[in-house]
């Protein structure tokens, strides 16, 4: 919820999903380039899907996270 309030300030759209089936189809589009997930339900498929995609948990530091979003950002 705390994402979610930084997001909505900020003006970034997203999506919140709750179904890994929903999650593999939104990568697969080739939409996204950094996924903000839960580490705890990702799977292996899912963590290397793309190499175009960040994907981002609670398991990567402050300055790990600053450092991804600024690589898939510029």
């Amino acid at each position: 919820r705390v994402l979610q309030s930084v997001l909505d300030h900020l003006g970034y759209a997203y999506k919140v999903l709750d179904d890994l089936s929903d999650l593999h189809s939104e990568l697969v589009s080739g939409t996204y380039d950094i996924v903000f997930a839960d580490g705890d339900i990702l799977t292996d498929e899912i963590s290397n899907i793309s190499d175009n995609i960040a994907i981002i948990t609670t398991q990567h530091s402050k300055e790990e996270i600053k450092s991804i979003i600024q690589k898939s950002r510029g």
